[in-house]
């Protein structure tokens, strides 16, 4: 089976993604992908809607891929920052690059402070692209470091650059649950596991798929509760508005597992025509 490794080329900032060949828009170019280096092409992707990538690199292990998705996310992140303190002090603009920038300068800055005896107080950018003489930043590594738990004690991380570019290209909560799921689970784990590994309803005699990883799931759908608001239980005191509260906090984590389940059988339907086509 073979993985293409995609550069978006409407994504700002640079975003990659490691995608089955089946993806392919156009079907002619499924059986021999090998040419596609270096050439954009449409990709598949949810609700039959399609969007252009550079093809950086075809392979058949999935993991090497993803590392080197990483690490182009890693390299491009640190790309940015270093334009953003050449800019420092000028008014930034509203798009999605200009976000990134502040939250991964916040992220060093943050760093940097914490390492200080005195002064915690944060009121402006340090020179964080300044070395002593004969120094210097390895800006790889530093953004290696810079992971930040998803939800506490979840035991799950993920670089503070791509959770927030994460969150920019995510318009609403189920959005932000699939996006950290692709991001968090192979194409392999997505296409052979099921949310909770329980029997579908409609479908009581077939044999469910093995639950996915439950840390990893928890901790999207804890993270994406918080980020509504429903993380902590309601303190008003008032009995209806309380109420109101955790029906709401209900409806959203059953939105959430509903998506998050509908991704999973997209997957594994790609994945099994993707088989039956192999065999014919």
């Amino acid at each position: 089976m073979s993985y293409l490794l995609i550069d978006w080329v409407d994504e700002l900032p640079k975003t990659y993604s490691v995608v089955l060949c089946n993806r392919l828009e156009d079907e002619s170019l499924r059986s021999d992908p090998s040419k596609l280096v270096g050439k954009t092409v449409q990709i598949l992707w949810n609700r039959g809607k399609s969007y252009p990538g550079l093809v950086l690199k075809i392979g058949t292990d999935e993991e090497v891929l993803v590392r080197e998705a990483d690490e182009l996310a890693i390299k491009a992140a640190s790309e940015n920052q270093v334009v953003s303190t050449s800019r420092r002090g000028k008014k930034r603009g509203a798009d999605r690059a200009d976000k990134i920038e502040e939250i991964v300068s916040a992220s060093l800055r943050l760093e940097e402070e914490a390492n200080r005896p005195t002064d915690t107080t944060i009121n402006s950018i340090d020179e964080v692209g300044t070395a002593p003489e004969g120094d210097s930043i390895n800006y790889e590594e530093k953004y290696r470091e810079l992971k930040v738990e998803l939800y506490p004690d979840s035991g799950v991380f993920l670089p503070s650059s791509d959770l927030a570019a994460i969150k920019i290209a995510s318009n609403k909560p189920t959005v932000l649950a699939r996006n950290l799921f692709r991001r968090l689970f192979s194409i392999e784990e997505m296409s052979s596991h099921s949310l909770f590994g329980k029997k579908c309803n409609a479908n009581q005699g077939q044999v469910p798929l093995p639950e996915i990883d439950v840390g990893r799931r928890n901790a999207v759908i804890n993270y994406v509760l918080k980020e509504e608001g429903f993380d902590a239980p309601p303190t008003t005191g008032n009995i209806e508005a309380d109420g109101i509260f955790l029906k709401a906090k209900k409806t959203t984590h059953k939105e959430i597992s509903k998506s998050l389940t509908e991704l999973l059988r997209q997957e594994h339907k790609q994945r099994v025509i993707s088989n039956y086509r192999l065999v014919t």
